[in-house]
């Protein structure tokens, strides 16, 4: 509404969102998008264990601070031989592979690729 907008207020979530709890892998798929639906969403997915969280291509990670087993051999191998990556969960090791793809692969002009990681110093970077 324009109240909304004038005052900022995030609008109203849809019944069918605040019927359950969010667990959406990309949020781009999320039928609302709000600054508090992102936040439920990446909490909720937290509180599975589920760190990793994007937003098409950007990787939204949550340090757990202790071991999940998400950087073993096994982890590793399901992503790099992963022939559809776009279905695959959100992972550090898939963003990894995506801009090195990018890098040897271009689709049309070659492009540099550059990966930004940010966070509070001790955080787990």
């Amino acid at each position: 509404s324009l109240q909304e907008e004038a005052t900022g207020a995030d609008p109203q979530p849809t019944t069918e969102i605040m019927d359950k709890k969010l667990d959406y892998d990309d949020m781009v798929f999320m039928p609302d998008f709000t600054g508090g639906l992102a936040v439920d969403n990446v909490s909720n997915r937290f509180a599975k264990n589920k760190i990793y969280t994007s937003v098409s291509s950007i990787l939204i990670s949550l340090n757990p601070f202790k071991d999940l087993g998400i950087y073993k051999e096994d982890m590793y191998e399901y992503y790099r031989h992963d022939r559809q990556p776009e279905n695959a969960p959100p992972h550090l090791f898939k963003v990894a592979k995506a801009a090195f793809r990018q890098m040897l692969f271009p689709m049309g002009e070659p492009k540099n690729q550059s990966v930004l990681i940010s966070g509070e110093s001790g955080a787990g970077k």
